[in-house]
């Protein structure tokens, strides 16, 4: 009967740490890696091809896009001859960001961005897609260079930024493993302990008899 009841004390101990653990992972105490925003549609869309001018390249996250003073949104879109289509610079709302577009000759055009993501970092990827444009379209002339442009120093302070963020993270992660590492030693503890306290219990009975 002892091993018996030391076995369920032991498994409804190990529950009992489960259920902690899980309550730390969800109350943020232990942190929890978080993903990046990603894209989920845009217009045009990837690999499509439009026949008439679109105005604006807009793209959809998975998650909200913050606008950050230090880390610049940025939208660019190059086309034939690696001249530069966008027209200003992008635009958030929510989890849209658009930027004004004109396109020139009929060709590929790549769209290229850097977003910063709902969880304070910056994400960068591109799609393409095909202009071909109908007859009599007016082609735009575009421009050697952005015309939102992200100046060496605000590139500079970006990288100081995301550096100290994720520097910052680093106290957060050694303190959630001391956390984690601390309950599981008590909790081994306590299911050693709890064994040869019954045994002890048992004893002094087995003498008094």
């Amino acid at each position: 009967m002892s091993h018996r009841g030391g076995k369920g004390r032991r498994t409804a101990v190990a529950r009992c740490a489960a259920v902690v653990l899980t309550v730390l992972l969800l109350g943020g105490v232990v942190p929890v890696a978080s993903a990046h925003d990603y894209l989920v549609s845009s217009t045009p869309g990837a690999n499509s091809t439009v026949r008439s001018q679109p105005g604006s390249i807009a793209l959809t996250f998975d998650d909200v896009v913050l606008n950050s003073p230090v880390i610049r949104n940025r939208v660019r879109v190059t086309g034939p001859g690696g001249r530069f289509y966008e027209t200003g610079c992008p635009a958030v709302l929510g989890r849209v960001v658009t930027v004004p577009a004109q396109l020139g000759e009929g060709g590929r055009y790549d769209v290229e961005w850097r977003i910063v993501s709902a969880d304070g970092h910056p994400v960068t990827s591109s799609i393409s897609f095909t202009y071909q444009p109908r007859a009599g379209t007016r082609a735009a002339s575009g421009t050697t260079g952005t015309t939102c442009a992200t100046s060496t120093t605000q590139a500079a302070s970006a990288t100081k930024a995301t550096t100290a963020n994720g520097s910052s993270r680093a106290p957060l992660l050694v303190g959630g493993g001391i956390v984690v590492v601390t309950v599981l030693a008590l909790v081994l503890l306590f299911v050693r302990r709890r064994p040869r306290a019954a045994e002890a219990v048992e004893e002094e009975g087995d003498s008094s008899d």
